[in-house]
């Protein structure tokens, strides 16, 4: 919402200026800004504006001032030649028109910049005004003339397609629960996004798979209590329900290929376990009988052997200690 609108009016024959109305005209302003704050944004901003802005008045005058010396030159040398008068060197006044209009083409090629520099400044300039007043809940700016705006509100006496106008400097009010740094920097992005947010893996990328290797779908699921895949040249691992998913192997070391599918082998094993519970532990139990009774035969020839050879060394041994008697008597 405007609080204020000013103007920025050229001249021809006078220097850029400000054009403002008194302080009493401004009644939504004047809730938000005291009079002597407002006369002094006023004093500030014509005080820039009269020593940066490039003046036209210098270039309507150069361009006068050449076409009255063009013109007094051409009298003279009208009126020299109704009297009879050979003189040319009043004729070097011309050299004077070409100065001006040199001098007037360099100022009119450097305007646009000089323009340019001008609303730099003052672009920052409303932003220190804007900073001191924040308090207040209003900010500074400025803008081009716009079809809607009106003599009320540009306090302007006749219609603004009369005036030569640059540009507009207009006092919004702002919402005191803006972010302060909405032109520094960017805002902290809402809750909903950043749940929504995909979080990427860490880890070994996934193994690809190439042509003739085998599809993606036939990877097997996981499931608790069931067998999984097992590494190459390693044995069959199986997890059991309380485990959990941790043991599940990732998913770049898994083969290509699909291994064979062992859950109705289990199923099966499990039935038979459970209705024939007796015959299964006598089973076990005979094949740990011939399991240790099979290592205590390995075991008992071991000693066998290992005595025999002993009981061969023995004559040898009494010999040499016979013979070593003998030498020392």
């Amino acid at each position: 919402m405007a609080l204020g609108l000013f103007v920025i009016v050229i001249r021809r024959w006078n220097s850029t200026k400000l054009i403002h109305g008194p302080y009493q005209s401004y009644n939504q302003l004047a809730e938000y800004l005291p009079e002597e704050t407002f006369n002094e944004r006023m004093a500030v901003i014509q005080e820039l504006t009269h020593r940066t802005y490039p003046h036209l008045w210098p270039n309507t005058l150069l361009f006068a001032g050449s076409v009255a010396l063009v013109v007094f030159a051409a009298v003279f040398a009208v009126v020299a030649n109704a009297i009879r008068l050979s003189l040319w060197y009043p004729l070097l006044i011309l050299i004077v028109p070409g100065i001006m209009g040199f001098w007037s083409s360099r100022r009119r090629s450097r305007h646009p910049e000089r323009v340019e520099q001008y609303h730099n400044e003052l672009k920052d300039c409303l932003k220190i005004m804007s900073f001191e007043d924040y308090g207040r809940q209003i900010k500074w700016g400025f803008r081009r003339l716009r079809e809607s705006d009106n003599i009320q509100e540009l306090c302007l006496g006749t219609s603004p397609k009369t005036w030569n106008i640059d540009l507009v400097i207009e006092v919004i009010q702002i919402d005191p629960e803006a972010t302060v740094n909405q032109d520094i920097g960017e805002a902290l992005p809402l809750y909903g996004l950043v749940a929504q947010d995909v979080v990427l893996e860490i880890g070994p990328a996934m193994q690809e798979y190439g042509p003739g290797s085998g599809p993606i779908d036939a990877l097997p699921d996981y499931h608790p209590g069931e067998t999984h895949v097992s590494l190459p040249n390693q044995r069959q691992r199986q997890v059991d329900d309380s485990e959990g998913p941790d043991n599940v192997l990732p998913m770049s070391i898994i083969p290509s290929e699909a291994p064979p599918d062992y859950s109705h082998q289990n199923q099966n094993h499990n039935n038979d376990s459970n209705n024939n519970s007796n015959s299964s532990s006598n089973s076990n139990h005979n094949n740990n009988y011939n399991h240790n009774h099979r290592e205590n035969n390995i075991r008992m020839e071991e000693m066998a052997s290992r005595a025999s050879s002993y009981d061969s060394r023995q004559p040898l041994r009494a010999h040499t200690t016979r013979e070593n008697s003998d030498r020392s008597e």
